[in-house]
């Protein structure tokens, strides 16, 4: 049987349906209870092993996002509001794995308007946060 191919929508609804949802999980604080912004995020896997790894973002057990705001891994605050979105999606879609997420993140980013981008944006804190995921 001959695979086919995914088109795209040129329905922009289902984008802007995406952004509300996005949205409405970030401020219910039974969804994401905090967001915090770090200097660098070591993923706390390999908390003890001689080779760490560090991360763009990372959503705990107790449902905190942290984002970090090293330049080597998000360079500029709209690259942490796609880190945002991408941390979003997997509270959204907490069955779907990580390689899906990453590509719902960039299909979903890329259509995006500048104004959507800008709300997701405001969400990034302005302070660092002294808290580490454990």
């Amino acid at each position: 049987m001959e695979q086919r191919k995914f088109g795209k929508s040129a329905d922009p609804r289902l984008i802007n349906y995406f952004f509300q949802l996005i949205i409405k999980f970030l401020n219910n604080k039974r969804q994401i209870r905090c967001i915090h912004k770090v200097e660098k995020l070591l993923d706390p896997d390999t908390k003890g092993k001689p080779h760490k790894r560090f991360l763009y973002g990372y959503l705990d057990k107790k449902d905190h996002i942290y984002i970090s705001a090293d330049p080597r891994k998000n360079f500029d605050k709209e690259e942490m509001s796609s880190t945002l979105l991408h941390e979003v999606i997997h509270v959204v879609m907490n069955q779907v794995g990580e390689e899906d997420v990453q590509c719902l993140e960039k299909l979903i980013w890329e259509r995006f308007s500048k104004r959507q981008k800008a709300i997701l944006k405001s969400y990034i804190p302005k302070e660092f946060s002294s808290r580490r995921p454990s």
